[in-house]
């Protein structure tokens, strides 16, 4: 049993940013990959305010070959960067069927005003 939710800070970012591709690996207590092979994967993220928690979606997870590797990845989207904000985000990783379902470290970062985004880039 997990006595605490790890917390990875990740960031900061700007807004407008998008960031490299966020790998994250899925290992038993041992550190041994677990396959996830027949899995999806799902990268759930939300807005944390002084008001409490917004459910921004998920988007854009994939578990690359070979599935045996743990390995799973989530392409940022331009909206995940576009207000400024604490945010937090988790992979759920399962079969669909009530059988396997895995939840990530928890990935904690910031998005701060700076310069605008430039044209073009």
């Amino acid at each position: 049993m997990i006595e605490e939710l790890n917390r990875v800070r990740i960031g900061p970012f700007t807004t407008g940013e998008i960031p490299p591709l966020l790998e994250i690996t899925f290992t038993d207590e041992d550190g041994t990959a677990i396959s996830l092979n027949g899995c999806t994967a799902k990268f759930v993220i939300t807005c944390v305010t002084e008001e409490g928690m917004a459910n921004l979606g998920e988007g854009n997870s994939d578990i690359p070959d070979p599935s045996s590797s743990g390995k799973t990845t989530y392409t940022w989207d331009t909206n995940d960067m576009s207000r400024a904000g604490f945010y937090r985000g988790q992979m759920w990783v399962g079969d669909g069927q009530d059988g396997r379902r895995y939840a990530s470290d928890l990935y904690e970062w910031w998005v701060e005003d700076a310069t605008p985004k430039p044209n073009g880039v």
